[in-house]
């Protein structure tokens, strides 16, 4: 059965005013006209780059992260009102790709690959989903340790892994499919741009098509933060120019709209929206309660929290 999907959680990160560490969690309607909704509790631990997602029973988990070259594996899932300690990942990760899990016919839920581990130069070339027992390593590992990528479900047995930054602190423009009927890393086509962290998801390909594409935004190319846009449309060799973001930006967060479009957080207040690939990208009159960077995003149930 398809759950609601309406409201955007945001948390933990790094304010971008004092540039102090979070544990605090808001919820944004994105129906328009929007509600107000409540803040979901604290989390326990104060991080940054974290993963997050919906576990069992379609409840919020969150992971990982790092405090002061500290990185966790901790997992926690949101309970009630209470967020309770979880099964562990079995690595610490912090900057890594999260995605649902490209596992259809099996009981798992999330997927997460590459990240930190131990510090700035310790970048992880392993891949873990969540099961019903806990965390599990897959025994195929990305063809290089990555982190400060992201990753995109581009259909129900397939993940690509986008950009990033390599062992030797090189961004990247390197994509790669993971598809699980055969269980191994394929390179994809390499992006125009170098991109590290960017944002990234599916996007429908225009008003008409139920045909989707990936969409890559922003990032760092090594020199400068970047604006660009790229799209690879299904079945395509190479990326092609999307609509402009309207200024330069990484560390941003998307999440894929239940209507088809994309939502992009950016690292100040504004929420900006970006319904196919031939649209432009509008102003959402959203907006966070904190600027933030190096924060978790993604869409919960309705039923998650109360918005009136």
């Amino acid at each position: 059965m398809l759950i609601a999907l309406s409201k955007l959680l945001v948390g933990m990160g790094r304010s971008l005013e004092d540039f102090n560490l979070l544990n605090t969690i808001e919820v944004i309607d994105i129906n328009s006209p929007p509600k107000s909704c409540k803040n979901l509790p604290d989390f326990p631990l104060k991080v940054d780059g974290a993963l997050g997602g919906l576990g069992f029973k379609d409840r919020p988990k969150m992971c990982g992260g790092y405090f002061r070259n500290v990185h966790y594996k901790n997992c926690y899932n949101l309970e009630g009102n209470e967020w309770i300690p979880a099964s562990s990942m079995n690595s610490n990760r912090s900057l890594t790709s999260f995605s649902s899990s490209p596992y259809p016919s099996e009981p798992h839920k999330l997927f997460v690959a590459g990240g930190s581990e131990h510090g700035p130069f310790s970048y992880l070339s392993s891949a873990e989903v969540l099961t019903e027992h806990g965390w599990e390593i897959l025994s195929e590992t990305l063809p290089m340790s990555i982190s400060c990528h992201c990753s995109v479900l581009v259909n129900s047995t397939t993940v690509m892994l986008v950009g990033g930054r390599k062992q030797n602190m090189e961004h990247s423009e390197q994509t790669f499919f993971l598809n699980t009927v055969n269980n191994v890393w394929v390179e994809g086509p390499a992006l125009k741009n170098l991109r590290a962290p960017a944002g990234c998801g599916r996007i429908r390909k225009d008003s008409q098509s139920q045909e989707f594409s990936i969409i890559v935004v922003g990032g760092y190319n090594g020199t400068s933060i970047l604006s660009s846009v790229e799209l690879l449309d299904d079945g395509a060799q190479n990326w092609r120019d999307g609509p402009e973001f309207p200024y330069e930006i990484e560390l941003a967060g998307m999440v894929e709209d239940p209507n088809g479009g994309v939502i992009l957080v950016g690292s100040g207040d504004e929420l900006f929206q970006l319904r196919h690939s031939d649209s432009e990208w509008t102003k959402m009159v959203q907006k966070l309660q904190t600027r933030r960077k190096y924060f978790t995003t993604f869409l919960v149930p309705d039923d998650v929290v109360e918005c009136v």
